[in-house]
C-alpha cells in the first residue's frame, strides 16, 4: 500500500510468512520510488523515518504501536486490509 510521499509498504507471502515466521516477527516489504538520477527527498525522508522505526523494534506488536503514533491512517487501512484478506487480525 502507498504509505506516504511514494513509499509502498507490504506484506511477504502468506506462505513465505506462515513457514519461515513466528506470529510476532516483523515480515514485510518496503519500497522507496526510483527516479532516473535524482532522489525525492521527501520520500527518502518517509523511507528513513519508517527504516529507524523498524530498527528500534523487537517484534510486530511495537512496530504496528510505533508506526501508528506516526502514521495513524496508514496503519489504520493496512489493519483493515488484512482483516478482509485473512478475516482475522492480526493474521498469523
Amino acid at each position: 500500500m502507498n504509505w506516504k510521499n511514494g513509499v509502498l509498504i507490504g506484506s511477504v507471502s502468506p506462505h513465505i510468512r506462515t513457514t519461515f515466521f513466528k506470529r510476532a516477527d516483523v515480515c514485510i516489504t518496503l519500497e522507496m520510488p526510483c527516479i532516473q538520477y535524482k532522489i525525492d527527498n521527501k520520500a527518502l525522508r518517509t523511507y528513513t523515518s519508517i527504516l529507524k522505526v523498524i530498527a528500534s523494534i523487537k517484534d510486530r506488536p511495537e512496530l504496528e504501536e510505533k508506526l501508528a503514533k506516526k502514521y495513524p491512517e496508514q496503519v489504520e487501512i493496512a489493519r483493515r486490509y488484512a482483516i478482509e484478506f485473512f478475516g482475522d487480525y492480526p493474521p498469523f
